[in-house]
């Protein structure tokens, strides 16, 4: 048997099959990309980046805490790196509300990562301040917290066993320092709180007679009396369940036609809707006012 022999001149000749080079893909630079795709691509450059960042460093950081820890730790330690550190709170509306109880509520120290409080929670922490309606908490990067408040506004005193609270029109407890608000009505009555808008409604339905009215009892949950001028010593005004409103108005008229409250009568009661009855200061005496009203001496019609 003859060998084949690839250099015999009549034998087989067996080709070697040729060996090229693998050519690997050409990458272009950034700078050669067009502008277009360089805009698309940047934005998850970007975050691609710092996730491979937080990887290695969080990742041999890892212990029993959890994953959660350690990058939250990471970010915060990156936001204060990149300049996203606390520097200044800017506060508006703030009148009444103490500055150190603001500054407790926002629980953020000078330098501290800008990401290192919770909004929603230092929103919570301001509006259970007393005088605080409402609080709306903005981060303004670099290193800026903007705190917007809405502070309740007080417009009466609640006398109440034998002291006075300091109450907003739906009611709200504000305060029991009531030095600096002496000036505001007084109201008195187990169920008042929860009717002092209904009252500044009936009373500033009538803005001449409004600035007279020093106190307020709300009677058997049920309907007003007011007192005129002053706390102890003021006149009396009985207002009826119905339409109290329409009752004071009533009595506005009729003392600017006939000027009865010169007159320092010491009861006036609107109750019964087609009269009006009065009692004088100089000793029980009723006055007929309009028709149909008794004259029952030393007793209230």
């Amino acid at each position: 048997m003859r060998r084949l022999n690839e250099n015999s001149a009549g034998g087989a000749r067996i080709k070697r099959a040729a060996v090229t080079k693998a050519r690997w893909p050409k990458i272009a630079l950034w700078s050669q990309l067009p502008l277009r795709t360089r805009r698309r691509l940047l934005p998850g450059g970007v975050v691609l980046a710092l996730v491979l960042v937080l990887m290695g460093g969080v990742w041999g950081a890892v212990n029993a805490q959890g994953l959660r820890v350690s990058v939250e730790a990471k970010l915060t330690r990156l936001s204060v790196q990149a300049g996203f550190r606390f520097n200044d709170a800017r506060v508006i509306g703030r009148v009444r509300t103490p500055v150190d109880h603001v500054r407790a509520a926002l629980r953020l120290k000078h330098g501290e990562s800008l990401f290192a409080f919770d909004v929603q929670e230092t929103k919570r922490r301001l509006e259970a301040l007393p005088w605080v309606r409402s609080a709306t908490v903005e981060r303004r990067l670099p290193d800026t917290v903007r705190l917007i408040l809405v502070e309740r506004e007080a417009v009466a005193l609640w006398q109440r066993g034998g002291r006075y609270v300091l109450l907003d029109a739906d009611g709200f407890e504000i305060a029991d320092d009531i030095a600096p608000f002496r000036h505001l009505p007084v109201i008195v009555g187990e169920k008042a709180p929860g009717q002092v808008r209904a009252l500044l409604t009936i009373v500033k339905s009538q803005p001449a007679l409004a600035p007279r009215v020093r106190a307020a009892q709300f009677v058997s949950g049920r309907r007003w009396n007011l007192r005129l001028d002053d706390v102890t010593r003021g006149i009396d005004v009985r207002l009826p369940e119905e339409n109290p409103a329409e009752a004071l108005r009533r009595l506005v008229e009729f003392d600017r036609a006939h000027g009865l409250l010169r007159r320092r009568p010491v009861m006036v009661d609107l109750r019964v809707p087609d009269r009006l009855v009065v009692r004088l200061e100089d000793g029980g005496q009723q006055e007929q006012i309009l028709p149909a009203v008794s004259r029952e001496p030393g007793r209230d019609a």
